[in-house]
This record gives C-alpha cells, sequence and structure tokens, in this order.
C-alpha cells in the first residue's frame, strides 16, 4: 500500500467504496427509459400484405394507402407522429389516440434537395439544443428522424438572432413553445408519419385511343374470325344510299345471264354521277353490272330493274337480304336515292361476309378488276368512283351519298397485321361527314394497335 493511502482514514475508504458500488448498481439495475421497436404489417395499394419499413415509402404519396396507414396505426393502439405536410399539421397520437396537433410553420422546399421526405421514420435522437456545423444554427428542441432531417424549434445563430421566416434546411420546423412540449411526449423510437399528397388512385383505366370519326355508326371487324375492332350503334338502322346497288348486283347474278343484252327504257334516264346510256339503246347486262358498281350509275339500276321487273328486283332484294342474315335491312329501289333503302352495320358486315366469300366477283367489280375472260373487258373506259379503287391492300366495296344519308361506304381490305397472312378485313361507315377520312383512320387504327395471332 503506497504511503498516500496509508495517510488516508478507512472510514474513508469504505465511503469511496460503498460509493463506487451504488453507482454501479444504479448504472445496471435502475430502470431505463423503454425504446419501443415495432413489427407491423400494412395492406398495401393492391390489397397485398407490406410488412412495415423505416424509410422513404413512395406509396404514402397515394391518398388511399396513406389513409390505410394511418387507420392501422390507430387500430394498433400504437404511439406516433403523423407529419401532413399538405395541411402543414403535426400531431402526437398516444395509444391510438391524438394527444397533441400543433402546426408546422416551415418544411423543405418542393422539388429541392432538401426537399422534405415522404415516408414512414422514426425518432432516433432528442437534443434539447442541436447544433447544425453546415447551416451554423442551434435547433431547440430537436427530435432527429431521417438522416439529416429533424424536427425542431425555429433555429437561431450563436449571437441569438433567430433565422429567416423563408429559411429551411428540409426540416419540419414548429414554434418553440410547441416544438418543446412535442418534445416531452416523443419517445426514442417512436414512429413518425410523413405525409404529402403526390396522387390519389383513381377507379380508372387505360384503353385503346378510339378514333374521332364523323360516321353516326360504323364496324370493323375480321370476316374470319368475326373479331370487332371498332363499332358504334352496329344496329342502328340508317339509310345507305349507294351501297344498296350491292344487294342489286346480287340479284342480277342470280335471276340472268351477264352475256344477255337488255334496252334501255327512256324512264331509266335519271340524273347519275357520269351518264353513258341512251333511251332504246342495247347493253349487256354485264356492261350494266360494271357501270352499276363502278360508276355507281343510277341509270344502270333502273335498266336491271326494268329488264327483270321492277317489283320483282325489289322483292328479290328483300328475299336476298333475309338469306343472308340482314334481318334489320329494307329496300324500295335497286339504286339507294330512296331513303328508305336502309341497313345497320351489323348486317351490312353479313353482306360483306357473303361477297367476300361467295361473290368475290362483284368485290373485285367494284376495284375495277375484270379478271374473267370469259366476260372479257367493259365496253366502256369507266371511271371508278369508289373511294381506295388504286389502293392494293382494298379488296372492293361501295359508297353512297345523297342529302338524307350522307356519305356511305362498305370496304373490304386485306391486311397483314403482323403475320404473313393476310386478314379480310371490312370497314363500314354510315351517315358520315367525310367517310373517306373516316375509313382511312379506322384502318390505321387496326393497323397500328392490333397483332394478328393465329392460335
Amino acid at each position: 500500500m503506497s504511503d498516500f493511502l496509508k495517510k488516508i482514514p478507512l472510514r474513508w475508504l469504505l465511503l469511496v467504496l460503498v460509493t463506487a458500488v451504488a453507482i454501479v448498481a444504479l448504472i445496471y439495475y435502475a430502470p431505463k427509459k423503454e425504446i419501443k421497436n415495432y413489427s407491423i404489417v400494412l395492406s398495401g395499394p393492391s390489397e397485398n400484405h407490406v410488412e412495415f419499413q423505416y424509410g422513404a415509402w413512395p406509396q404514402l404519396g397515394d391518398v388511399n394507402f396513406f389513409n390505410n396507414v394511418l387507420k392501422k396505426f390507430i387500430n394498433e393502439r400504437i404511439d406516433f407522429i403523423e407529419a401532413d405536410l399538405d395541411q402543414m399539421k403535426l400531431s402526437v397520437f398516444k395509444n391510438g389516440e391524438k394527444v397533441k396537433e400543433v402546426p408546422i410553420i416551415a418544411k423543405g422546399k418542393e422539388g429541392s434537395w432538401w426537399e422534405t421526405p415522404v415516408g414512414l421514420y422514426k425518432i432516433e435522437a432528442k437534443y434539447k439544443n442541436a447544433y447544425s456545423s453546415f447551416a451554423g444554427v442551434y435547433m431547440p428542441y430537436s427530435l432527429v428522424f431521417e438522416g439529416n432531417f429533424l424536427i425542431h424549434g425555429w433555429p437561431y445563430y450563436s449571437s441569438g438572432k433567430p433565422v429567416a421566416s423563408t429559411y429551411s434546411g428540409g426540416c419540419i420546423r414548429l414554434f418553440d413553445e410547441d416544438a418543446k412540449e412535442i418534445y416531452n411526449l416523443v419517445e426514442v423510437g417512436m414512429p413518425v408519419l410523413v405525409f404529402k399528397k403526390a396522387f390519389e388512385v383513381e377507379n380508372s383505366t387505360y384503353q385503346y385511343k378510339i378514333p374521332e370519326l364523323t360516321a353516326q355508326a360504323y364496324l370493323a371487324a375480321d370476316l374470319k374470325n368475326n373479331f370487332v375492332f371498332l363499332e358504334k350503334n352496329r344496329s342502328q338502322i340508317i339509310p345507305i344510299a349507294s351501297v344498296t346497288k350491292l344487294i342489286t348486283s346480287l340479284v342480277v347474278l342470280d335471276h340472268t345471264n351477264l352475256e344477255y343484252y337488255a334496252r334501255v327504257p327512256q324512264e331509266a334516264l335519271v340524273f347519275t354521277s357520269i351518264p353513258r346510256l341512251k333511251a332504246g339503246q342495247k347493253i349487256s347486262i354485264f356492261d350494266l353490272l360494271a357501270l352499276l358498281l363502278v360508276e355507281s350509275s343510277n341509270e344502270a339500276g333502273n335498266t336491271l330493274a326494268a329488264f327483270l321487273g321492277p317489283e320483282k328486283t325489289v322483292s328479290w332484294m328483300n328475299d336476298q337480304a333475309k338469306s343472308i342474315g340482314m334481318i334489320n335491312s329494307h329496300f324500295v329501289d335497286p339504286n339507294g336515292v330512296s331513303l328508305e333503302n336502309v341497313s345497320t352495320p351489323l348486317d351490312l358486315y353479313q353482306l360483306s361476309k357473303y361477297l367476300y366469300f361467295n361473290r368475290s366477283f362483284v368485290l373485285r367489280m367494284t376495284k375495277g378488276v375484270f379478271d374473267n375472260d370469259y366476260y372479257g373487258k367493259p365496253s366502256y373506259n369507266l371511271k371508278n368512283l369508289n373511294l381506295f379503287a388504286d389502293d392494293p391492300n382494298f379488296v372492293g366495296g361501295k359508297m353512297g351519298l345523297t342529302s338524307g344519308s350522307g356519305e356511305t361506304m362498305l370496304s373490304v381490305f386485306e391486311l397483314s397485321l403482323g403475320s404473313e397472312e393476310k386478314r379480310p378485313i371490312v370497314f363500314i361507315a354510315l351517315n358520315s361527314k367525310d367517310v373517306y377520312t373516316d375509313i382511312i383512320k379506322m384502318v390505321e387504327f387496326v393497323k397500328n394497335y392490333y397483332q394478328f395471332e393465329n392460335e
């Protein structure tokens, strides 16, 4: 034992020893402030379970998800802090009950590097007066919740001067008296729920952008598998103008021979697009049919009806329509002049199907293709009035126009939709203000948005 210790009274040494033991006991056995840890399961935006985790959660920008989390915290009777950066309010909850709400007077500038982060955090530390070496300011009643981001009172410089009200380094600033009260309520480990509305999940969906068409009714569909690409008012009964002549041509093919000749009656000479006929003229049924389908000749239609019998022709037209499934169609003349010549896009689809698979000769004639060696070429140098006749993908069709029906068209195209196989697709537009543009838009829509897959 050293001389120094020999000089210290024994009772003093015992006192020092007892004091040391007491201090150690206090350190190890005194009650400690509990630091809470939370293990929580939340329901995510897709109703999937999401394990609670600390950090930035972009999902909290979704109002619905945020409300779900908040409800979960309350129902689980959790102690937590809610910082609503939209309402600029900070609240403390104890056992799921709100015990204090104070205004937030400053937050990080949106879009900046120091924008206050949205997420689920926890109080990492508490400092009655933290000092920021970066900003050179003191921050009273500081609660660290994410790295450099804190909840605190009004910062001030070492001189005692408070920072400007516009200054913020991204922290959540409170009035000093509020910050003190929050500081005393909050414990290390307590969750911090920071919310700012970024978006709200809508009850909506995406769909193809349907082209804006002027037609009152339309239909675009595959003639082989009946797949409908576009449709509007497909069962609406509408005047079809010269599209009627496709039915007339079927009646002619069924009730006479193309090599026969007919005499043009005086009453057949009416207004037509391109006058060709003269009263008393003899002309082949083949040439009349070519005039009817290519130049949309009303005179040719009247001459054919006169040859077959006007009443019989109309009766056969209606019978023909019903036989191929055109149950909502009706005809009163061979040319479609009357507004009582009516049909629907769905009925005209049935007509297109019949023409394509059973009377393709008619479609080829509307395109100006005469490839039957027996009948040869028409006697006239015809001007094709059907739109798209020069389009290599156009198989055939018929357009019409009257003041009452507007512009109408039935057109069949063969399109390659991502495969070598060409698909027969009909495009029908009725009562259109611009049938050419409407058909173009429909064709481009199908080509751009669909790909054929043969299962």
